[in-house]
């Protein structure tokens, strides 16, 4: 029995990484030898102890680590998501600007047609008010016919009249369109 002992505590030693002499071991008492194996047993389940702390503190961890990742990929995913409708409304703001530029192509050559039509009528009106001061001047009616003089003039003025408010009319569209490029 005391070999077995000797033998089991050479043995247990070994595992736990201390050498002892077989004359040492000898030489100790069974009771200090049961005493040492004890202490090394409280000793080894106390490692076992942090040991499965350690685990379980890994294995926290590594869930912890699991939660970032997925919320990682959460986020790429919007990321992903935003960088698709950004490039959505790029394609639309592309779009919407194509239009405006061709609609503001369309309104300036509108305003240089307008601006060619109120030049010509511009140079008519002053052709007809040369010509109304040349009637007035020398009157082609004769002085007898004096009412029909008048008429005449009349007309004359009242065409003078609705040239310059078609005129006035013409600036204000010109002044309006120009407010409407700022």
């Amino acid at each position: 029995m005391f070999l077995h002992t000797q033998i089991s505590c050479a043995i247990f030693w070994s595992l736990m990484g201390v050498e002892m002499a077989d004359q040492e071991l000898r030489k100790m008492k069974r009771i200090e030898l049961l005493e040492m194996m004890v202490s090394q047993a409280e000793a080894v389940k106390s490692l076992q102890e942090e040991l499965q702390k350690e685990k379980e503190r890994t294995a926290s961890l590594e869930e912890k680590i699991k939660e970032k990742d997925r919320t990682i990929s959460h986020l790429k995913e919007k990321e992903e998501q935003k960088d698709e409708e950004m490039e959505g409304l790029k394609r639309s703001l592309a779009v919407i600007y194509g239009r405006q530029k061709k609609d503001l192509e369309e309104k300036d050559k509108m305003i240089t047609r307008l601006q060619e039509v109120a030049g010509a009528y511009r140079g008519k009106l002053i052709a007809a008010r040369k010509e109304l001061e040349a009637v007035k001047a020398n009157p082609i009616v004769p002085d007898t016919d004096l009412v029909n003089r008048e008429k005449v003039i009349r007309v004359f003025e009242e065409v003078k009249k609705a040239a310059d408010n078609y005129i006035g009319a013409l600036r204000q569209d010109e002044k309006g369109s120009d407010a409407d490029e700022s």
